[in-house]
């Protein structure tokens, strides 16, 4: 039996989704609803994942998707989030808003739950998209994919 995803945002209805079904409902939400920001979750460290110059896999981002390091909401030497006003600052200078509908992926789903928690803690109405990039990479038409040339074949 398959699992199921819930998705909501202000532009569109709410959807309970098979699992299976988790990528047409993101890919759903990016064409018919104006396309929601999306925010590509990394460390500061690793921005070649989002250049999509890194090594050991294909890497780069979904087309339009800004990239917010979690380095830049969680204070790693003191372990504590950045204020309210501080995500908030950080948040509109990546072009977000909080009337508009996020979503947010990584990798692996593990660091852009971070980001997600920094979007909720500011009232952002923000979604995980669970698949993450290696689902995009495979599902989503190239258009929609930002890939350096080298990195296609």
């Amino acid at each position: 039996m398959d699992s199921y995803h819930r998705l909501s945002s202000s532009y569109c209805p709410q959807l309970l989704l098979p699992r299976s079904l988790r990528f047409l409902s993101v890919l759903w939400k990016y064409v018919q609803c104006r396309g929601p920001a999306l925010v590509n979750a990394i460390f500061f460290e690793r921005t070649s994942e989002y250049n999509g110059i890194g090594t050991g896999a294909v890497f780069g981002h979904i087309r339009s998707a800004v990239n917010v390091p979690i380095d830049d909401v969680f204070g790693w030497h003191d372990q504590r989030w950045l204020n309210t006003s501080e995500l908030v600052r950080i948040f509109a200078d990546s072009g977000l808003h909080p009337s508009k509908p996020v979503i947010v992926y990584c990798s692996t789903s593990v660091r852009s739950s971070m980001i997600w928690f920094a979007l909720r803690k500011c009232n952002y109405n923000a979604t995980i998209y669970f698949g993450s990039w290696p689902e995009w990479l495979i599902r989503a038409p190239d258009f929609l994919k930002i890939i350096p040339e080298r990195r296609r074949a």
